[in-house]
């Protein structure tokens, strides 16, 4: 996988963190997005393993605030959750 391509798949699953909090699949939405930043940040590491830094630092620029946001919906979702088993 090239950088552009796991660039592209980050800023996808940025955008689609952006509308997860409208939707009832809010879960299943982090979960996804959970995958994307694993999977980049795994081929962000071999990549800067392999000498191959270009790009590496609009990737970075992606996925910090992306792993924000993932943490900021897990934290809604487990609320939610347990708001729902009180009653």
């Amino acid at each position: 996988m090239n950088i552009s391509k796991i660039i592209t798949l980050a800023q996808n699953a940025s955008a689609l963190l952006k509308v997860a909090a409208d939707l009832p699949i809010v879960g299943g939405i982090v979960e996804i997005a959970t995958s994307v930043i694993d999977v980049a940040t795994e081929a962000a590491e071999d990549m800067r393993a392999a000498g191959q830094a270009e790009g590496l630092d609009q990737l970075n620029a992606i996925l910090e605030p992306l792993h924000a946001e993932i943490l900021s919906l897990s934290a809604a979702v487990d609320a939610a959750a347990a708001e729902a088993a009180k009653g």
